[in-house]
């Protein structure tokens, strides 16, 4: 039986065609946290690596070069990636209202707090109705199960009363898999959340369902 929810952030609770000049502003953070363009060529190319839309495969590339994971974090904390487009669709407040009658529900992300608190203010999402709010750890976290096992230890349930929604098959689905806890692997249609959460008796979700679309 399904206890709590856990909500991914990025392309989950919101989704839209905002991305468009995200590596370019990766790669300047990776560059700027390293100190020398000639050094980060050197380690991309001596890695093979390519840049992706994730904290996560950064940090892993410092990790792996032994290179200052704290310095990352504070550049990463002092520049947000401004993003916005008309087209950008939310889940509704009253959805999340509707939900925290019957569940805890929280939110763990691969961002930082300064860019989750400017981004949850220009969609309208209320940070009050969330049990908790995991960030991803620069210094400390391998992946998102890092956040799951924060989730687990402060809600005292056990994994499979926890169901995870994610867009991210990697970074969200798998990890939560691995430790046991519900999965939805979300493909960008609200009424895909709506329908697993009505198919398996856990809320009517009917009055949402128009507000996707």
């Amino acid at each position: 039986m399904i206890k709590a929810i856990i909500f991914d952030f990025d392309d989950t609770m919101y989704v839209g065609d905002v991305w468009e000049g995200y590596i370019e502003f990766e790669k300047m953070l990776a560059i700027k946290a390293i100190g020398d363009e000639g050094k980060y060529n050197e380690i991309v190319k001596r890695n093979n690596f390519t840049h992706a839309k994730s904290l996560k495969c950064i940090a892993d590339l410092f990790r792996k070069e032994k290179l200052n994971l704290r310095k990352l974090r504070r550049t990463y904390n002092q520049n947000i990636f401004v993003h916005s487009s008309k087209d950008v669709k939310t889940l509704p407040t009253a959805f999340f209202e509707k939900l925290r009658g019957k569940f805890d529900i929280y939110f763990a992300t691969m961002s930082q707090k300064n860019y989750i608190k400017h981004y949850t203010k220009l969609y309208g999402f209320n940070l009050k109705l969330f049990k908790g709010v995991e960030y991803f750890n620069i210094v400390k976290d391998t992946s998102k199960e890092d956040s799951y096992m924060r989730i687990l230890k402060k809600s005292k349930l056990k994994p499979e009363e926890i169901l995870m929604i994610g867009n991210s098959y990697d970074d969200d689905i798998v990890p939560a898999q691995n430790m046991g806890l519900q999965t939805l692997h979300f493909g960008g249609d609200f009424n895909q959340i709506y329908g697993y959460i009505e198919e398996n008796g856990m809320l009517d979700c009917g009055e949402f369902k128009t507000l996707s679309k």
